[in-house]
């Protein structure tokens, strides 16, 4: 802070060094939170497309594999029902049963392997919504950490100012009293002369 007197009016004046400062440092404050909001609002948007984006995978995936499953099951429902008529059939030979239940196996075999995929698949699927419920409640504390941070710089630098502004204020008043005692004693140097010669 600086304070100094005019040369042609002989007014004091203030230089405020540090008011300026604590106003620049507030704007710059200010311009700050709203570059977080706009980067933390992308950043939202760009996790919500992803989320989309993996759940639309995922569900198509799901729907592939279901579809397959399903697809066993009638092959082995329909070889399970020739196996059946066959058996009761007097034509029936033991190499054509020996390879249907040799097929059945084998399908029954692809069962088990799709049900187990499948059952994999939803376990990674609740694993990865898990850890995306995780991140995000991650990222929205460390954003709210933040925001709670600049607010209290922001609250810091107002107050700040407001101690300056007061501090200006004193000075103006400290200066005025001292204009008013100069015209004071000007204004009494004045008279004295006038005084004297009546005298």
């Amino acid at each position: 802070m600086y304070v100094g007197t005019t040369a042609e009016s002989g007014s004091c004046y203030v230089f405020s060094a540090e008011a300026r400062t604590m106003r620049k440092k507030s704007a710059n404050c200010t311009r700050r939170w709203r570059d977080k909001q706009g980067e933390k609002e992308k950043l939202i948007a760009q996790e919500k497309e992803r989320e989309k984006r993996d759940k639309e995978e995922m569900d198509a995936e799901m729907r592939r594999k279901e579809e397959l499953l399903q697809e066993l099951l009638q092959k082995q429902t329909e070889l399970e029902v020739k196996l059946s008529k066959l058996s009761t059939t007097e034509k029936q030979t033991k190499e054509q049963k020996d390879k249907l239940e040799e097929t059945n196996n084998k399908l029954f075999g692809k069962l088990e392997f799709a049900e187990k995929d499948l059952e994999q698949t939803k376990s990674y699927l609740r694993s990865l919504q898990d850890k995306v419920k995780e991140e995000k409640r991650a990222r929205a504390d460390a954003s709210l950490r933040v925001t709670r941070g600049i607010a209290e710089e922001r609250a810091s630098l107002c107050k700040q100012l407001s101690l300056l502004k007061d501090m200006n204020k004193k000075l103006v008043d400290e200066r005025d009293a001292v204009k008013m005692e100069r015209e004071i004693e000007e204004h009494t140097d004045i008279r004295n002369p006038m005084i004297k010669q009546g005298s």
